[in-house]
């Protein structure tokens, strides 16, 4: 009997030692026993500073805690020299300059949060040269894409430069040659092309341009022309809302006209993809012919399209269908690991979603991305983006985030 006692006492007594205390140390568990994570409880909340180790032992995280919330500087790390990321909260809010670091503990990205949404400015650097070259700067207001975004080469030579209002496409796009020369001048409103579009080549110091059009609200209107490397006339054709109005005139290398019907494709519409900088690569080059002949430009996959991809129902219900299905991996939710994976994908034409792929994932929970993978491969189908009045194939990223409650 006495044994049964005694029993029972240590087994009350491991219960009280495992449960989560009101007031003092604790320490987390990995699923095989490991210590994952300890630190102290004040009122039953996380308080102070909180370490978390992977279950082979090696240091990840350092955490701070104000009533259970995260507050203060949060780093990422493996082991105490090799720190990989470093942010700050407010009350469980993303705040500040949230920065990350390469292997040899040098900054790639800085990002700026306010009340939990970017905002400010964000950059990213590359370290090939053995200096610290910004490739991108972006903007941000209230969550949204606000503002200017430059893009350079990891020579620090600018590659593209366009603007965003309220996360929509705005005023003039331009792109760069590896001499920092432009090589395409385009303009929205309200995240439709609007106004005159223009491509240039470079002959040594001259500027050539090949190709000029203009839109309105999204769509071609007016007249659409093209011309080859020597100034010579290439295309003409006069558009209204998206159609063309007659049959294009088009001329070959030696001036002489070509025949209507040799634009299977309307290579008018499809000859240049500005906005994926095809620029230099267009079939009319390729073919050393006007035209699109023996082409089909829907096959392309594009960045960018003049109706973008959409999740049956829009926005809203994307977000419903993602809060419905996406499960916050058990092992994850342990170590506390928190942050956003982000999955690139291919909209075919008929909706379907192909060649998902992690763009961007959060180091130390694999789970996460396989989980993020495993919701997209779900997704009904799409509606489909159109370029030039045409379905296509286009690119479409979503970001899917794992915050603890």
């Amino acid at each position: 009997m006495r044994f049964v006692s005694l029993f029972s006492f240590f087994l009350f007594f491991s219960v009280i030692l495992r449960a989560q205390p009101e007031n003092g140390y604790y320490a987390e568990k990995h699923p095989g026993g490991e210590k994952s994570c300890e630190g102290n409880y004040k009122k039953g909340k996380k308080e102070g500073t909180w370490n978390c180790w992977s279950a082979n032992g090696v240091l990840i995280r350092k955490e701070n805690y104000r009533q259970g919330e995260l507050h203060g500087r949060q780093i990422e790390c493996y082991g105490e020299k090799f720190i990989t990321s470093s942010s700050y909260y407010t009350m469980g809010l993303r705040d500040s300059v949230w920065k990350r670091f390469d292997e040899k503990g040098r900054v790639i990205s800085e990002r700026t949060y306010r009340n939990d949404l970017p905002g400010g400015g964000w950059d990213y650097y590359d370290w090939t040269s053995g200096q610290q070259i910004r490739v991108k700067r972006e903007f941000y207001r209230d969550g949204l894409r606000d503002g200017q975004f430059i893009e350079w080469t990891n020579t620090g030579v600018r590659k593209s430069e366009s603007w965003y209002k309220k996360d929509l496409r705005d005023s003039l796009w331009l792109t760069f040659d590896n001499s920092g020369r432009v090589l395409t001048e385009s303009r929205y409103r309200d995240d439709l092309p609007n106004g005159v579009w223009r491509t240039w080549q470079w002959s040594g110091q001259k500027k050539i341009l090949v190709q000029s059009e203009n839109y309105v609200d999204g769509k071609r209107d007016g007249l659409f022309e093209a011309w080859n490397p020597d100034s010579t006339k290439k295309v003409s054709a006069k558009f209204k809302a998206g159609k063309i109005q007659a049959a294009p005139e088009a001329w070959d290398y030696t001036g002489a006209p070509v025949a209507p019907d040799q634009f299977e494709y309307c290579a008018i519409v499809y000859s240049t993809d500005l906005r994926s900088y095809y620029m230099n690569d267009t079939v009319l080059a390729r073919k050393h012919m006007p035209g699109c002949y023996g082409y089909d430009p829907t096959e392309q996959v594009f960045d960018y399209t003049d109706t973008r991809a959409e999740f049956p129902g829009g926005i809203d219900s994307m977000n419903a269908y993602i809060r419905r299905n996406l499960r916050y991996p058990d092992l994850c939710k342990e170590q506390a690991i928190q942050g956003t994976v982000y999955i690139k994908f291919i909209v075919e034409k008929n909706g379907m979603i192909t060649d998902a792929k992690i763009v961007r994932g959060i180091r130390g929970c694999p789970q996460m991305e396989k989980e993020s993978l495993r919701v997209v491969k779900g997704m009904p189908r799409f509606k489909p983006a159109r370029q030039g009045g045409r379905i296509v194939r286009s690119y479409s990223t979503i970001p899917f985030r794992f915050k603890l409650s």
